[in-house]
C-alpha cells in the first residue's frame, strides 16, 4: 500500500467524480429534502432557544444563566406564569430554580432544578441547556455531579416535533448516499468503460483503488452529514464528538459502497439493489420516525449503530462514555468490512493478472 499512489488516485476520482451523476446525485438529494423539512416547519436557520426563568430564592445562578450564548433567557414571577409562557410557545422551556438552591449547593447536597417543556419544544435546545447549567455549576462548585435536572413534559404526551424526528433519517439518508452510492457507482462506472481491468499495467493496486475511492465517499458523506447538522441546528453539546461519530459513520458506509461496486455489474443492477435493501438501511431511522413502535427492534440493522450514537448526542446530550458501546459495534462493523474488501481485492487482482 503506498500512501502516495493512494493520494493520486484520490485526487483523480475527486476530478472526475465530482461531475459524477452518483455524486451530485448523493449530494443534491439530501440536502433537497432537509431545506423541504425546514421550510416547512420553519426551523431552517432558527433563532436561539428561549428560555424562561422563575427564581423562587435569589440565586446566583440567574446571573450566569444570563451569559448563555446559545439561549435568550426570560425571567418570571412565578412558576405559575412559567407554566403558562411554556404552554403557549412564549418561550421553550422553563427552568425552575428552588429557594434553596445556592444553600444547597454549598452544603454539598444535591439541589434539584426543574426544566419544563412541552412535547414539541427541541431535544437538541433541552440538552443543550441541561449541559450548559451543568457547566455553569461546575465552573462555580468544580462539581457538577451533585446537581440534578428533572425534565418535566408539561404535554400530554411525549413526542418531539415532526422536524426533529426526521432529523436521524436525514442523516443517515446522507450518509448512505454519499458514503455507499459514489465510490460503488464510480466502480460500475470503471466495469462499464473496462477502465478498471487496467489497473493492472500500472504500479498501482487493487486495493489502493478501491480505498482511493472510499475515501471520496467518506469524504462526501462526512461534508453532506455535517452541513445537514448545521442546516438544523443540531449539534446538541458535544459538537466534536458529534463531527466524530459522523466520521466513523461515513467510513462504515463508504466500505459499503466499495463492496457494493465490487459486486454489482452495472447501473441498473446498482439501483435495483439500492433499492432492495434501501428499508434495511433506513429502517432503524424509519423506526424513530415512529415512537409507538418498539424501538428495540431497530438494533437488529447494522445501521442502527450509525443512528444510535447521533440520535444521543444530538438529542439527549449524551457524552462519548454514554454512545461507546455503540460506536464499538460500529467500528467493529468497519473493521471486518475493510477485511472484507482487502481480501476481495487480492482475488481479483489475481485474476485479472491470470488473464492479462
Amino acid at each position: 500500500m503506498n500512501p502516495r499512489r493512494v493520494w493520486t488516485l484520490f485526487r483523480k476520482e475527486m476530478r472526475t467524480g465530482s461531475s459524477n451523476f452518483f455524486f451530485i446525485f448523493a449530494l443534491v438529494i439530501p440536502l433537497a429534502l432537509t431545506l423541504v423539512v425546514s421550510l416547512a416547519f420553519g426551523t431552517l436557520f432558527s433563532e436561539q432557544a428561549r428560555l424562561g426563568v422563575v427564581d423562587q430564592g435569589e440565586s446566583q445562578l440567574i446571573d450566569a444563566i444570563a451569559a448563555f450564548d446559545f439561549a435568550a433567557d426570560r425571567t418570571y414571577e412565578s412558576e405559575a406564569a412559567l407554566r403558562g409562557a411554556v404552554a403557549d410557545g412564549l418561550v421553550d422551556m422553563g427552568l425552575v430554580i428552588p429557594a434553596d438552591f445556592d444553600a444547597a449547593l454549598d452544603a454539598s447536597a444535591s439541589p434539584e432544578l426543574r426544566l419544563l417543556v412541552w412535547g414539541e419544544s427541541r431535544a437538541s435546545d433541552r440538552a443543550l441547556v441541561v449541559a450548559g447549567i451543568n457547566r455553569l455549576i461546575a465552573d462555580q462548585t468544580g462539581d457538577a455531579g451533585q446537581l440534578t435536572v428533572n425534565t418535566v413534559n408539561l404535554s400530554d404526551g411525549d413526542e418531539l416535533p415532526v422536524e426533529e424526528r426526521m432529523l436521524p433519517l436525514l442523516v443517515l439518508m446522507a450518509v448512505i448516499l454519499g458514503g455507499s452510492l459514489v465510490p460503488a457507482g464510480s466502480l460500475v462506472d470503471d466495469k462499464t468503460k473496462h477502465t478498471l481491468r487496467a489497473v493492472v499495467t500500472t504500479p498501482a493496486t487493487f486495493a489502493e483503488t478501491f480505498l482511493a475511492k472510499g475515501l471520496l465517499g467518506v469524504a462526501l458523506a462526512w461534508f453532506i452529514g455535517v452541513l445537514i447538522l448545521i442546516l438544523n441546528n443540531a449539534f446538541g453539546a458535544q459538537p466534536l464528538l458529534l463531527v466524530g461519530v459522523i466520521g466513523l459513520s461515513a467510513a462504515f458506509s463508504a466500505a459499503f459502497g466499495v463492496i457494493l461496486g465490487i459486486f454489482v455489474k452495472d447501473t441498473n443492477a446498482l439501483f435495483a439493489t439500492m433499492k432492495l435493501i434501501g428499508i434495511l438501511l433506513y429502517a432503524p431511522a424509519l423506526i424513530y420516525l415512529f415512537p409507538d413502535l418498539p424501538q428495540a427492534i431497530a438494533q437488529v440493522f447494522p445501521t442502527y449503530y450509525v443512528i444510535a450514537p447521533i440520535v444521543a448526542i444530538t438529542q439527549e446530550g449524551a457524552t462519548f462514555a454514554d454512545v461507546l458501546p455503540d460506536l464499538a459495534v460500529l467500528v467493529t462493523f468497519i473493521a471486518a468490512m475493510v477485511a472484507g474488501i482487502a481480501y476481495l481485492s487480492g482475488q481479483i487482482e489475481r485474476r485479472e493478472l491470470i488473464r492479462a
